[in-house]
C-alpha cells in the first residue's frame, strides 16, 4: 500500500519538516548514518520511529503496526494458548521491512516463512520419477 511504499524512502525525513518534533534514541542512531548504507528493515524502521514520534497521540507504535503477520498477532496467539504455529507469507518483501516480527516469531517457537506449494519447487511433469 502507499504506506510502506512511503515509509521506504530515503527522502522520508527532512530537518524542514521535523524541527518541532523531538526525537531521541534509536531513530537520531538511524538518522546519523547514511541512507544509503541503511538496509531496507533500517528504513523502514526508521521512518516509522518518525511518523509515530510525530503522531503518537493518535497512533499506536510501530511494533504494533501490521495487518497479517505482526508481533501485535503474535502475541495474541501466544496468549491464546498457540504454543506450536506454522506461519506462511506470500513473499518476502513485506517482512524483510520487519524483522523484528521474524524473529518473535522464532522465540515463540513458531514456524515462519513464505508459502510454497510441491508444484511451485518441482517440476509437475517429474511426479513420480523419483524411484
Amino acid at each position: 500500500n502507499e504506506l510502506s511504499r512511503v515509509l521506504g524512502r530515503k527522502d522520508f525525513f527532512d530537518d524542514n519538516s521535523w524541527n518541532e518534533v523531538p526525537l531521541q534514541g534509536p531513530v537520531l542512531e538511524l538518522l546519523e548514518r547514511d541512507r544509503d548504507t541503511l538496509s531496507p528493515a533500517e528504513l523502514c524502521r526508521m521512518n516509522s520511529l518518525l511518523l509515530h514520534k510525530a503522531f503518537e497521540k493518535f497512533m499506536l507504535g510501530p511494533d504494533l503496526w501490521g495487518n497479517g503477520v505482526s508481533i501485535k498477532m503474535l502475541r495474541q496467539f501466544q496468549q491464546h494458548g498457540f504454543d506450536r504455529m506454522r506461519l506462511c507469507v506470500a513473499g518476502w518483501e513485506g517482512v524483510e521491512k520487519r524483522p523484528a516480527v521474524a524473529r518473535l516469531a522464532d522465540e515463540m517457537g513458531y514456524l515462519f516463512g513464505t508459502y510454497d506449494s510441491y508444484h511451485s519447487i518441482h517440476d509437475p511433469t517429474l511426479l513420480g520419477t523419483d524411484n
